[in-house]
């Protein structure tokens, strides 16, 4: 048989009782997909004077009839050179008064959405009290559930909601399908601008979930939105020129007016080691039951990786519960210390205690980091990466089905909170992590971003590192836990 070349049929293969027969045939291996993996380059600097972006009309950016609305949601970084004055992050605008939707930026730097209703007078809205500031990336969220009350709309800074206020006048129904364009910096028909740097803004489709949010916040670096369907994402990643992609794939390709300039500032997540939680060993505790123990652990295995620093060794200090409370069949999993003891994994299953205890000697006022594991019926306990006990019982086992109460600093609801000290940087993982992650995490003494561990993957995480607020957020799952009677934040941390 003659040799085939690339271009030939493929019946002349077949023809070929068995590959050993067919000589002189070279086969090409399909070329491997290249997974091309993503990055984040350019932002578009806008001057607060005359520049914007749009994007041509289109029926699929429109979320209402004038009778009923649908769900949608805007996504952007943004970073402010200004504040002050009314910015403009999206809009769409006839140009002469006649709105859908707004996503703006008040005097005191605090967030907005507004829906019209085919007018500027009729409207609802939202606004957020978390005050933005100048020089700083946020990740700005606003979603809205298409029921045509101001109730459906939430806003989020980096994943977080704070405070919203509602309100709206005109006796709103619906948006209308207008031939407005959709902007980006700008409101036309005011002639206000966005004073910074813009970066990833998308229009999505339905409402997204706070868990979503989180994802996309992605810790402080923007995250790909390929999942979540957008039908409209401007990346400012060209560089130059003036038409600006849509890595939707629907074709809204926005254009760049009057010179707004890109820019290598873009979001990075930049892990920083700044706060903890100082707890009185009074009556302060974090509450976790967002993360709800028993669908999320079980009886399968898990770690739990955590800073303490404790007032004084000469009293019993709850640090972390998971907890089924009853008197008699009591199902958890607790970190606590106790005096001449040291810090303790105690697992309780159906009122029948089992304790693991470290062998470290613990001081007062030192920072050390506490995990604990279990895998089937074994238990661990490490502090600064030193294996300091190991059990196995089936009490080790026990299944948290049922366990609601999920805490720093208190051990059931009923119970009276007794953390005195500083907590930092906590982590749950539905496994066993291995030795290798476990040395990362302790970081010789510093704690690092327990999602940047080489194979780590929490299933919860909170930094507490936000120092303000009673909110503990989660950077995985959104499953926020809030700071309750009053703990503070303190700049004393692992170094």
């Amino acid at each position: 048989m003659q040799g085939l070349s690339a271009v030939q049929s493929c019946n002349a293969i077949q023809a070929c009782n068995t590959i050993q027969a067919c000589s002189g045939i070279t086969v090409i291996p399909a070329a491997e997909e290249e997974v091309v993996p993503f990055t984040n380059t350019y932002s578009v600097d806008f001057d607060g004077t005359d520049d914007y972006a749009t994007i041509a009309d289109s029926d699929d950016l429109t979320f209402g009839d004038s009778s009923t609305d649908s769900p949608f949601s805007i996504s952007a970084w943004i970073k402010n050179d200004s504040i002050g004055n009314t910015q403009r992050i999206v809009a769409k605008d006839t140009g002469s008064l006649v709105y859908e939707y707004l996503f703006t930026i008040n005097g005191a730097g605090q967030l907005g959405l507004y829906l019209y209703d085919n007018n500027s007078s009729t409207n609802i809205y939202a606004a957020s009290d978390v005050a933005l500031s100048t020089g700083v990336w946020y990740h700005v969220v606003a979603t809205y559930d298409g029921s045509g009350l101001n109730t459906g709309i939430t806003l989020y800074v980096n994943a977080v909601t704070g405070t919203i206020s509602r309100g709206g006048s005109g006796g709103y129904v619906a948006m209308h399908n207008t031939s407005g364009a959709v902007y980006i910096g700008s409101l036309p028909s005011t002639s206000q601008f966005f004073d910074g740097k813009i970066d990833e803004v998308a229009i999505i489709p339905s409402e997204l979930s706070a868990a979503q949010v989180t994802a996309i916040y992605n810790g402080g670096e923007p995250a790909d939105l390929t999942s979540y369907s957008p039908t409209v994402w401007t990346r400012f990643e060209e560089g130059s020129g003036t038409s600006i992609a849509d890595s939707s794939g629907n074709g809204h390709t926005a254009t760049l007016t009057n010179g707004p300039t890109f820019s290598t500032d873009v979001p990075e997540a930049v892990f920083t080691n700044t706060y903890s939680v100082d707890f009185d060993d009074s009556d302060d505790y974090i509450d976790l039951t967002a993360f709800n123990p028993s669908t999320q652990i079980g009886s399968g295995d898990i770690t739990i990786s955590v800073w303490v620093k404790l007032d004084s060794i000469t009293g019993y200090d709850t640090v972390a519960s998971l907890t089924y409370y009853n008197p008699s069949a009591e199902k958890s999993i607790k970190i606590q210390f106790l005096p001449g003891l040291g810090f303790r994994v105690q697992f309780a299953n159906s009122g029948a205690f089992t304790n693991i205890y470290s062998t470290a000697t613990i001081a007062a006022n030192t920072w050390y980091h506490v995990i604990a594991t279990r895998t089937g019926t074994t238990g661990n306990i490490w502090v600064n990466n030193a294996n300091n006990g190991t059990t196995t019982h089936s009490n080790v086992g026990t299944d948290l089905s049922g366990a609601t109460w999920h805490a720093l600093g208190l051990y059931h609801a009923a119970a009276t909170p007794d953390m005195g000290g500083l907590i930092h940087d906590y982590a749950i993982f539905d496994r066993v992590i291995s030795s290798n992650e476990r040395a990362e995490l302790y970081n010789n003494g510093v704690s690092i971003d327990a999602r940047e561990v080489t194979g780590a993957d929490p299933v919860a995480y909170y930094p507490l590192n936000e120092g303000t607020s009673t909110v503990a957020t989660d950077l995985i799952s959104a499953n926020n836990g809030t700071l309750t009677n009053g703990p503070t934040w303190s700049t004393d941390v692992p170094t």
